[in-house]
């Protein structure tokens, strides 16, 4: 689910696992897939 007048990601632990996302920078969002190249953002 998307809000447009949410400012915070909603998602939780186990879904950021199941999506295989690493977590780069949390305080700006930043974020990838697991198997996206490693200069890719």
């Amino acid at each position: 689910m998307i809000l447009l007048i949410e400012e915070e990601v909603l998602i939780n632990d186990k879904l950021t696992e199941e999506l295989d996302t690493i977590i780069l920078a949390p305080g700006s969002g930043k974020w990838k897939f697991s198997d996206d190249p490693v200069d890719k953002i």
